[in-house]
């Protein structure tokens, strides 16, 4: 690796004097042996860096500070740029993962719809890389131009300003690599999670670079999936071990890596710090960004939204804890969005009936979680002791900033309380609280790509702090003897407490006496736990040397009860199985709770009954109970244990059998679908269909009809059991079920949905969305259930009644004619359903039809005129020419669009012609806005260059390009664009009727507040105008002072503002000298993922919205 090319911003050291200074002083920090000599040091100004820095001062005016704090830059580009990720050493010395390959390298498969199949069925990094060459074609080496990288970053006189900054590593640039996102710095090892590699980086040479690069772990990054849900979040626990986190791009690891297969799901993993003994510590996570434990050891994460109606989740997370969300949910539209994710609530805090499987998170909180930090106890003030800080990132630095919170006892787990926007304002990918008790947070500084600047902000208490905590950390531990750690295991620093009891660990049996004394004595609990988790620490690396750990297990502090039994678990103490079981009656939860996982780990069949008999104690009141019993059950070898408890007659002990034999995918799962308990049911036939139990598969198909009082959603498994089983048998299930006016119509309506496809393949399974192939069945095997039914469902009337006549018509049952006609003739219909209808008749060659077109051809509606036409004109394409200038002249929008669309489809010199005649009207701005989407697609058919003819490519600068797209669409079709289509994502940020994001603007009355216009320009050019309250804009006024806030209203002479501290300010026009606005939250290129068809419907929907 090339030796690093150093940064120095020159206001730091304009003069001679000072760079005199700041010689000396490095000499001296390098003689005191605090920092290592540093490499090449650049002098003089760096392009572009004052102004960096006058920026960066600037927008703190504009922050939301909370009172009795201060904030002050640390760093601005060019010492950092594009900022996703940043830790601080016991030095103070910063480590800044800066990313270059977005969009430059890594992809969004929302960019690449069409490859989604593709995407979806891969199941491992190779299978990703290949399809990268697939869709790069020649292109496919620009993959690997641009690199991730590493920067370190130092402060070298102590002023609290960056002097220096250089490449700590770099070189992560080929086609298989994401984006760098997490790391972790510990003397001369850092922890580097870049997919799909968890690397080891190496300072051995003490030259502030990394001399080494080894991959610990790799086989991270299955799918292209969503941009930034890579590999992450990595931190130490207080176990020593690594903890990090990937999202759902999914996991497939490879040799000498221990086999692991999540290829469908987000996870977090731990590992040795040599990356010895690599596990699963949890799973069902979307995008956890990072992973953060409070002075008790429990770990938490904050993840994100679907962008469908959901929202971000805070998560206690547990050993085999499973949050429920699978990558297929993400790209399922109809007609269930978002699959179970939503319709089941899974991304809610619980609720009765929620699925047993997952453990809920605790609470909504955030739009776009990242960073996340616990305080450690020191340099803030004492109302923050037990917080968390989280970075909540929403694309525009009005709407983002930084939370806080705390968590109290809630059973065996947590609740949330305290939750305030503790710093606002500022666009924070990632904060640290550094050795000197300061709050450091990484700015992107503006929009969601990448900016090419980078902020780092200090945040810290009015007035001075002790620097003890600073200088122990940067001093180290190792020189101490065991008493002094002893003693430091009972500073308020959770960072001294944890390095001291590393240290301690490290001295092995030396240490285990005094460890012991502690941890048994009646000091206060802190110090405790940590002499219990080095004990730990200690067993894991030589359980021969493990003290006898059992009398704590009766200990009067229930604290330490729990840990000891997580710690005896740890370490498979074998003796400690019988001493544990009377634990589980334990009068504290948390104790029964630790005391079941720390079973899971000891298995034996005795542990069977008092399990039983605590899953019974609890009925089903505490998740974090009936988890560590259900993992414990489940760690016992065999099923026949479980299985047999399908006659218990508890509920409970039930659903904890289910719940059990799910973690072994056992087919005996189906025994439980005939409980008498429809929650019993629902849960074994969740986990047969979406974990594919094939051996269960047809017992969960043929449940019986008469179950009245099954939810949707197990009915939704039962019909795919049987579309995915397939033969005759099941396709005449399915009619039945269609047929069955006793099932909610949703159910019924989906059954004629499985006849309808059928005869075809398909990929990704109906479900859960991941990819399942399932070959295409005979078409007669539908065709023929449905007919024998088919008077049945009709008679039913309604949507199903609707559904069942166009399903037939597909199906080419020729019995539906006379009920097409019916309802075509029928008035009183809905003009869908006519269509429909009408449609029907043409799949069928219904031989009346034709005679019926002239009478069509005067409909009262225009949709059925239009329609008839283009049935007419297939059958006889002269026709078209001999109704043209009727048509024209008297027919309405709707019939015009469509004889243009008719002149796509005929290659004839005619149709040219008219189509020429059309291109000329445009260019000349004669041609009216609700033709212009036709006109562009009829020449597209016929192959003529819009540019050929004076139409220039849409663009945001030119809006008049967008005309087209003003008027004349579709707004059914332009709801589900906005609801469904992928690829925009429209919930993430916006709500309509209580559904959606906060943060955009709510548009449920959209219609009724802006004109079209205002509208198209909004989706084209997001950053001409931005919806007020939701723009950051900074002001510089003649009297010197500057002023930031969301711009609230405007007029001719005034703008009003709502400052960081929430109040309305208002300024005059006169007295402004500068106004810079900044980017809005919403994608600049939204244009270019929407066919001019779709823009056109995506206006007239919201256009609608009154």
């Amino acid at each position: 690796m090339q030796r690093p090319q150093a940064c120095q911003l020159g206001s730091f050291s304009r003069s001679k004097t000072a760079l005199n200074m700041t010689t000396l002083a490095l000499f001296l920090l390098t003689l005191s042996g605090q920092i290592s000599p540093p490499p090449t040091v650049t002098t003089g100004d760096q392009p572009g860096g004052q102004e960096a820095i006058r920026s960066g001062e600037k927008a703190i005016q504009g922050f939301r500070i909370p009172p009795g704090f201060k904030v002050e830059l640390f760093a601005a580009e060019p010492h950092l740029t594009n900022p996703v990720a940043f830790t601080i050493d016991e030095k103070n010395r910063f480590y800044v993962v800066e990313t270059n390959r977005l969009h430059q390298g890594v992809l969004d498969i929302r960019g690449y719809m069409k490859w989604l199949n593709d995407d979806l069925a891969c199941k491992s990094v190779a299978n990703r890389v290949e399809l990268l060459k697939k869709i790069g074609g020649d292109k496919f080496p620009n993959y690997e131009k641009e690199t991730e990288r590493v920067r370190m970053i130092v402060d070298d006189n102590g002023d609290g300003r960056a002097d220096r900054s250089w490449v700590f590593a770099e070189g992560f640039n080929k086609a298989e690599d994401g984006l760098a996102a997490g790391l972790l710095v510990r003397g001369k090892k850092a922890w580097l999670t870049c997919i799909p590699n968890l690397w080891l980086l190496q300072d051995t040479e003490s030259k502030g670079i990394a001399t080494q690069k080894t991959s610990l772990h790799k086989g991270f990054g299955v799918h292209i999936a969503f941009i930034g849900h890579d590999l992450h979040g990595i931190t130490m626990g207080p176990d020593g071990r690594l903890y990090f986190s990937i999202g759902d791009r999914g996991t497939q690891t490879v040799p000498p890596s221990p086999n692991i297969q999540l290829p469908h799901t987000g996870a977090v993993f731990r590992c040795e710090p040599d990356g010895s003994n690599l596990e699963v510590f949890c799973t069902g996570l979307r995008n956890p960004q990072e992973l953060a434990f409070d002075a008790l050891g429990n770990l938490f994460t904050v993840d994100n939204n679907s962008d469908g109606g959901d929202q971000a989740r805070v998560a206690h997370l547990v050993p085999g804890g499973d949050s429920g969300w699978r990558f297929g949910y993400q790209f399922i539209e109809k007609p269930n969005p978002r699959g179970p994710w939503n319709s089941e609530g899974i991304w809610k805090p619980r609720f009765p009936g929620q699925p047993a499987y997952i453990i809920p998170p605790l609470i909504n909180l955030s739009s776009g979680p990242s960073g996340l930090a616990f305080y450690p106890g020191t340099g803030f003030p004492v109302q923050f002791r037990d917080h968390f800080f989280l970075c909540d990132f929403r694309g525009s630095p009005g709407n983002s900033g930084i939370w806080s919170f705390s968590f109290e006892p809630d059973g065996a787990g947590y609740k949330l309380k305290n939750p305030n926007q503790f710093l606002w304002s500022v666009l924070a990918t990632d904060l640290e609280f550094s050795p000197d008790g300061s709050l450091y947070v990484s700015d992107w500084v503006d929009g969601w790509n990448k900016p090419g600047k980078g902020r780092i902000y200090k945040i810290s208490p009015l007035g001075e702090k002790s620097l003890s905590v600073k200088d122990l950390l940067a001093q180290g531990f190792y020189r101490y003897p065991i008493n002094d750690l002893l003693g430091f295991l009972k500073n308020p620093d959770l960072r001294v407490r944890r390095e001291a009891q590393f240290v301690l660990a490290a001295k092995g049996k030396n240490a285990v006496p005094a460890l012991m004394e502690l941890a048994q004595s009646k000091a206060d609990l802190l110090p405790r736990v940590h002499a219990l988790w080095a004990l730990e620490q200690i067993g894991r690396k030589d359980p021969g040397l493990s003290p006898n750990l059992l009398p704590l297990l009766q200990d009067d502090d229930p604290e330490i009860r729990a840990q000891t039994a997580k710690v005896l678990g740890e370490i498979r103490q074998e003796s400690a199985r019988g001493h544990l079981a009377p634990l589980l009656k334990d009068p504290q939860l948390r104790v029964r709770s630790l005391t079941a996982l720390a079973l899971a780990k000891l298995p034996a069949p005795e542990n069977s009954l008092p399990l039983l008999q605590c899953l019974e104690a609890n009925q089903n009141q505490d998740v974090y109970i009936r988890h560590g019993c259900v993992m414990a059950l489940a760690a016992i070898p065999g099923e026949g244990h479980l299985v047999t408890l399908k006659d218990n007659p508890s509920p409970a002990i039930r659903l904890g059998a289910v719940l059990a034999l799910r973690r072994k995918s056992s087919p005996g799962l189906s025994l439980f679908l005939n409980d008498t308990d429809p929650l019993i049911v629902e849960e074994s036939a969740r986990a047969i269909h979406d974990l594919g139990i094939t051996q269960a598969l047809p017992a969960l198909a043929k449940l019986p009809q008469g179950s009245q009082n099954f939810s949707p959603n197990l009915w939704r498994r039962v019909l795919a059991a049987n579309y995915r089983i397939g033969g005759a048998e099941a396709a005449n299930h399915l009619a039945r079920l269609a047929a069955n006016r006793q099932l909610p119509e949703s159910v019924r309506i989906e059954s004629l949905q499985y006849l309808e496809i059928w005869s075809a393949g398909s990929g990704p399974d109906p479900v859960t969305g991941l990819w399942n192939p399932r070959p295409g069945q005979p078409a007669e095997e539908s065709a023929k259930a449905l007919e024998a039914v088919l008077p049945q469902v009709l008679s039913s009337g309604g949507n199903t009644g609707k559904k069942a006549a166009v399903t037939a018509s597909l199906l080419k049952i020729r019995s539906i004619i006379p009920a097409l006609h019916a309802t075509l003739d029928n008035a009183k219909e809905t003009e869908r359903t006519r269509l429909e209808a009408l449609k029907g008749l043409e799949t069928l060659a219904d031989a009346e039809l034709p005679a019926k077109l002239p009478q069509l051809l005067k409909d009262t509606s225009g949709k059925i005129r239009a329609e008839a036409l283009r049935i007419k004109t297939k059958a006889t394409p002269q026709f078209l020419w001999e109704t043209w200038d009727s048509t024209w002249n008297s027919g309405s929008v709707v019939e015009k669009q469509a004889l243009i669309q008719l002149l796509g489809e005929f290659k004839t010199p005619a149709a040219k012609v008219k189509l020429d005649l059309f291109l000329k009207q445009w260019t000349e701005g004669k041609l009216s806005d609700e033709l212009k989407v036709e006109v562009w697609e009829a020449a597209s058919k016929q192959n003529i260059p819009l540019k050929s003819k004076g139409i220039g490519e849409p663009n945001p600068d030119r809006p008049g390009i967008f005309s087209f797209a003003l008027i004349g669409g579709d707004a059914d079709k332009g709801k589900d664009l906005f609801h469904h289509k992928t690829e925009i994502s429209c919930l993430r940020c916006h709500k309509i009727q209580g559904l959606g994001g906060d943060v955009g603007p709510e548009l449920g009355k959209l219609g009724a507040q802006q004109n079209r216009p205002y509208i198209l320009e909004a989706l084209v050019n997001p950053n001409k105008q931005i919806a007020k309250g939701f723009a950051p804009v900074l002001f510089s006024l003649s009297n010197g002072k500057t002023v930031l806030g969301i711009l609230r209203a405007e007029t001719a002479k005034e703008v009003i503002l709502m400052t960081h501290e929430g109040k309305l300010l208002t300024i005059a026009k006169v007295d402004i000298e500068e106004r810079k606005q900044g980017l809005s939250a919403m994608p600049a290129d939204l244009h270019k993922l929407l066919s001019p068809r779709e823009l056109r419907d995506l206006v007239e929907y919201l256009s609608s919205l009154k």
